[in-house]
């Protein structure tokens, strides 16, 4: 390792971890320096930029390698190795594990960077500051790894042992009696803390304005580092012809070119080559085979979109199997309609490389699924719960202690509509009963602050203590069984897994729904709860949204139906309304 990319490995290990700080400014200060672009200076990024841009300076890297590291970051998509730990978790056996790999880390890799930084200061002609030098960044990465090790294990103790369950228990838009306020938080993957819920249109988080590119770009990123991944370990294993610049057929190799070609060249060298591999010209066996690849080069390559897709991702990303992939799984769960509600079902490990075929950070994953659950939540809102109110009679009082019955034949007439297009494809019923059934637990963990036997429909709070005892009971009466029980047969399944399995289409579709299932229904619990709780909401609209929630539950739930696994019986059912769906999907595009 270079003595440049050893310190971008040793900043941006500091960095990471000082993101994740809870001391609020030392975050931000973290933020800027990882992620800012423009020409300002955090005080954190001037501790380790020198200020006078030569490298014999003390700090870690000079102005202009500060940029080579953003460039590299930022437009060829090549990260430095943080092998720290520093997101908190909701799992105390992770920041146990977190823990112990920081610690070790930090006591094995930072002799290692005392001896090559103070070697390369050596080099620099300063052999009286080279072993200070080397000693104080060894020594920074040290405490910093050890720190990262205390860290992980506090707050990842503190969120599993003592937030979760007391933001479960004590939850309430209310927090004294007579007077309206907010005390709801829920967890948050992107900041990797508990925050109080966004339940308003259109409303991103702040993170995602700030910090992060699009979902294309982080999916080509991910694209190029699988590919890229894939293409070192094959060169690993032998040496042949050389491979794309992610992988795959070298479409400028073929047409004769260099990767700065004009669109005028390519043009030229396709007409040139054409004229030799055409098989009406060439007598040669391969020649269909030739003409084939240099006519599919040319195609990828006097495409500007698809020429950078080639650049970033090589063959892969142009193909987009992923999407694909994507594509067939959204079909299989109701198809893009009814996925814009529920939300996609790919975001582990396995899927993200089998089915996205993509290699994502746990950073990067956190920002794609928290972009979904605000795409959920709005499609919630626009499409289904707005649309009841605005049916709502105008001038009618808001009840808030139970459910309002009124007449909303409008809003049942559009939603019966609605309801029998989306069940139409794939496992639609069986996943609109499940998010139905997950709505109504967050309706039965809201209705837990409400004394519903006040006078006149007016709404009467139970204390903080009667609370948190309905909540303890719903819990280990209702949730919890219906959790282990969906983790049961998600475990007994996987367990039974053969070879022959993946030859079975029906063992592929329990396999499919079990390790889907859980995602569903997290999805769900996100949205429900960031729309009943949102801060910003009065206690009417709360209450409406409450009845809008709860019709729209009772809804799924009629027309939906649970899972009773697959057979002959409904894999016919489902095979049909799969082709009829992709039959669908190809008019509109050819449309």
């Amino acid at each position: 390792m270079s003595g440049l990319l050893l310190r971008r490995f040793v900043l941006q290990n500091i960095t990471a971890v000082a993101t994740h700080c809870p001391i609020p400014f030392i975050a931000v200060a973290a933020r800027d320096t990882a992620a800012s672009s423009d020409g300002k200076r955090s005080g954190l990024l001037s501790f380790f930029v020198s200020k006078t841009n030569r490298a014999t300076d003390f700090a870690l890297v000079t102005e202009a390698e500060m940029e080579w590291i953003k460039r590299k970051s930022e437009e060829e998509n090549e990260d430095g190795r943080i092998v720290l730990a520093c997101r908190p978790q909701l799992s105390f056996f992770r920041g146990v594990g977190g823990a112990l790999l920081n610690g070790v880390v930090g006591c094995i890799v930072s002799p290692l960077i005392f001896l090559s930084m103070m070697l390369e200061r050596m080099r620099c002609y300063q052999p009286l500051t080279a072993p200070f030098y080397g000693l104080f960044w060894a020594g920074l990465f040290l405490a910093t790894s050890q720190y990262a090790a205390v860290q992980q294990l506090v707050l990842c103790t503190g969120y599993a042992w003592f937030n979760t369950p007391l933001y479960h228990l004590f939850n309430s838009h209310r927090i004294t009696k007579g007077k309206e306020g907010i005390f709801a938080y829920q967890w948050n993957a992107v900041s990797c803390r508990f925050e109080l819920p966004n339940g308003q249109l259109h409303q991103t988080h702040p993170l995602l304005e700030h910090f992060y590119k699009s979902d294309t770009i982080i999916r080509e990123r991910g694209t190029r580092r699988l590919a890229k991944r894939d293409d070192d370990r094959k060169s690993a294993k032998y040496s042949g012809r050389a491979g794309g610049p992610a992988g795959g057929d070298n479409y400028y190799e073929i047409l004769g070119l260099k990767p700065e070609c004009t669109e005028k060249e390519i043009k030229a060298a396709y007409n040139r080559l054409v004229l030799k591999v055409h098989p009406d010209r060439n007598p040669s066996p391969d020649a269909a085979q030739q003409f084939d690849r240099v006519t599919k080069a040319y195609r990828v390559l006097n495409n500007p979109e698809k020429r950078r897709k080639y650049d970033v991702g090589g063959t892969k990303l142009v193909e987009d199997l992923g999407a694909k992939k994507r594509e067939a799984v959204r079909a299989l769960f109701g198809g893009d309609i009814l996925c814009q509600l529920t939300g996609d079902t790919f975001f582990g490990s396995f899927s993200q490389r089998v089915i996205d075929g993509v290699d994502l950070t746990g950073e990067e994953v956190a920002v794609l699924r928290q972009r979904m659950y605000e795409r959920c939540r709005d499609e919630l809102l626009e499409n289904y719960i707005d649309h009841y109110i605005a049916s709502y009679p105008k001038g009618k009082p808001v009840a808030t202690g139970e459910t309002v019955k009124v007449s909303h034949s409008s809003w049942d007439n559009y939603m019966n509509m609605k309801i029998r297009k989306l069940t139409s494809t794939g496992l639609a019923k069986e996943v609109l009963h499940t998010i139905g059934q997950e709505y109504m637990r967050v309706i039965a963990y809201f209705n837990s602050e409400l004394n519903q036997q006040g006078e006149n429909g007016a709404a009467v709070y139970n204390s903080k203590v009667t609370i948190a005892l309905q909540r303890l009971s719903t819990f280990y009466g209702t949730t919890l069984p219906h959790r282990l029980g969906q983790r049961q047969r998600k475990i007994k399944f996987l367990t039974t897994i053969r070879q022959d399995t993946f030859k079975n289409t029906e063992a592929m579709i329990d396999l499919a729904w079990y390790t889907s299932v859980e995602e569903l229904e997290t999805t769900a619990r996100y949205v429900s709860f960031s729309v009943l709780y949102d801060p910003k909401l009065s206690e009417p609209e709360r209450m409406l949204r409450r009845e809008a929630l709860h019709a729209v539950a009772q809804l799924f739930i009629r027309y939906g139906q649970a899972y009773k696994g697959a057979n002959k019986a409904t894999m016919n059912q489902l095979m049909d309304s799969l082709r009829d769906y992709q039959q669908q999907q190809q008019k509109e595009k050819n449309e």
